[in-house]
């Protein structure tokens, strides 16, 4: 009887030390302005009020976003979101029963389960989830989103981190809602959204902060949609070859001269094949230079680019 009371005390003293080591697991920013910003989606099109334009949510997120760097644990992450949710009035929550014929492929909710030990901030964060009492302005009672009430912010600048983010995320949270061709996605949005707060946050120079805004463009695989902004396009394609081209099955064929002095200086001349450019074949300079910086659905539309190889 002795031994398994001693068996019980070192079974709750482990149990708190592992608890009390997890309160005081420090979190990095990347995960805090993630969680942050699935949060601030959440409530932008989830809540009553907030979904209703009756706040300036932008403005909103880039004071919060700043006041995360005082936020060292999970636990204090908790406090910080829960805080957050109840700072703006409570939203008026209704559920539809009906579900038949609902597509379902889209939604992506699963991250509210991480706060399943904190009872508070789940009841709250489950209840918006399952809200249908939202307003639509900034989308359309379609489900078309629409960017006419998306004004921007009009102390943007580039240059500050917490601007960056809340562009970011305004886009993110728009396609992570209501984009109907996110299932088909060659990578999974949710997965990929690490990579892209890395790539937002470290942007150095205006070079890399529209690089960043192109790649996110790039991984929507949707060929109506394009980002090419004046910066990358002068960086990556300053100068242009003397011809036209058209890609047929991987090569290249001149169809036309633009400058005639140019092209005979390399020996080009209508009709000619190329299959190779700095030793590297078409089919990889195109997966290279076009689909690393266009957003396309199928190989088709990435050959009808290949002016840009030269």
């Amino acid at each position: 009887m002795e031994r398994k009371f001693v068996l019980v005390i070192a079974f709750c003293f482990c149990s708190i030390l592992q608890m009390l080591a997890q309160e005081n697991q420090s979190i990095d920013n990347i995960e805090k302005y993630k969680q942050f910003g699935l949060v601030w989606g959440l409530l932008k099109y989830h809540h009553s009020e907030v979904s209703k334009g009756n706040y300036n949510w932008d403005e909103i997120f880039v004071e919060n976003i700043d006041k995360l760097e005082a936020v060292k644990t999970q636990t204090n992450l908790d406090s910080f979101l829960l805080n957050f949710v109840v700072s703006v009035k409570e939203s008026k929550i209704k559920t539809e029963t009906i579900t038949d014929n609902l597509f379902t492929k889209n939604f992506d909710y699963n991250w509210i389960e991480r706060y399943s030990d904190n009872k508070e901030l789940y009841v709250k964060l489950k209840k918006l989830e399952n809200n249908t009492s939202i307003g639509y302005y900034y989308t359309s009672k379609s489900g078309i989103p629409t960017f006419e009430n998306e004004k921007g912010f009009k102390a943007f600048d580039y240059k500050i981190k917490s601007h960056r983010l809340l562009e970011l995320f305004s886009f993110w949270n728009v396609i992570q809602y209501y984009y109907v061709n996110k299932y088909l996605m060659d990578k999974n949005w949710f997965g990929q959204l690490d990579y892209f707060i890395d790539s937002f946050v470290n942007s150095n120079s205006q070079l890399e902060y529209e690089l960043a805004k192109t790649n996110l463009i790039i991984q929507l695989n949707d060929s109506h949609s394009s980002y090419l902004s004046k910066t990358v396009s002068d960086s990556l394609f300053k100068y242009r070859a003397p011809i036209g081209i058209r890609n047929i099955n991987d090569t290249l064929v001149v169809t036309r001269i633009f400058n005639k002095n140019l092209a005979k200086k390399d020996d080009l001349k209508l009709g000619d094949l190329i299959v190779k450019i700095n030793d590297l074949c078409i089919k990889s300079l195109q997966k290279q230079k076009i689909q690393s910086k266009f957003s396309s659905s199928n190989d088709t539309y990435s050959k009808g680019l290949s002016g840009w190889l030269l």
